[in-house]
């Protein structure tokens, strides 16, 4: 697992680890990334035919680690195709196609082949649940575009890109820590 420490463990995501996610995404994104009951409708989103698609990596055991990563991930047909989609441009019929909704990797644990590993293991699952893609919106203003970076490297391809896709939903939390850069979103796709 590409200098991960060997104490790391990968599980679906449970009713257990729902305020361990919140604390992650806060600590690494911003404190009102998400909340309890936003983290349980993900989690539902990502349950289809017994499976769940969405990961949580913990540097030890769940019981006694800590939350070190996650990929959160709507199975297909299971999440609404909006204003920001564009199923015209996808290969693949929309009701085949899964949503990754989040992928957050603490800090120590970047860089290091997790996300990758998180990916490779949702896209298992969602196989199994009856996809053929899946798509993201990528930040684009990433550090160093790490995000768009990491999706490529998984397969991912441009399908368009969204000039203010998340500028209704800025943090208020940190007032000047957003600008109009921070908005921008690429929509991307990778086939199975």
């Amino acid at each position: 697992m590409n200098g991960l420490p060997m104490s790391l463990n990968i599980y679906n995501l449970r009713e257990d680890d729902f305020e361990k996610v919140v604390s992650l995404t806060h600590d690494v994104f911003d404190k009102n990334y998400t909340t309890l009951n936003k983290v349980e409708e993900v989690y539902r989103k990502g349950c289809s035919k017994g499976i769940n698609a969405s990961l949580v990596a913990y540097d030890g055991t769940r019981e006694d680690g800590r939350l070190v990563g996650l990929r959160l991930t709507y199975a297909p047909g299971n999440w609404e195709i909006d204003q920001w989609c564009s199923p015209e441009l996808w290969r693949v019929p929309p009701d085949k196609v899964c949503y990754f909704k989040t992928n957050c990797i603490h800090p120590d644990y970047s860089g290091k082949g997790l996300g990758g590993t998180l990916i490779k293991k949702a896209i298992e699952a969602v196989k199994q649940q009856g996809a053929e893609a899946g798509i993201a919106h990528i930040w684009m203003n990433s550090p160093h575009n790490s995000a768009q970076r990491y999706f490529t490297k998984a397969g991912g391809e441009l399908v368009k890109i969204w000039q203010d896709k998340w500028l209704e939903e800025l943090p208020t939390s940190t007032p000047g820590r957003y600008t109009l850069a921070d908005v921008i979103a690429a929509e991307m796709i990778i086939y199975f």
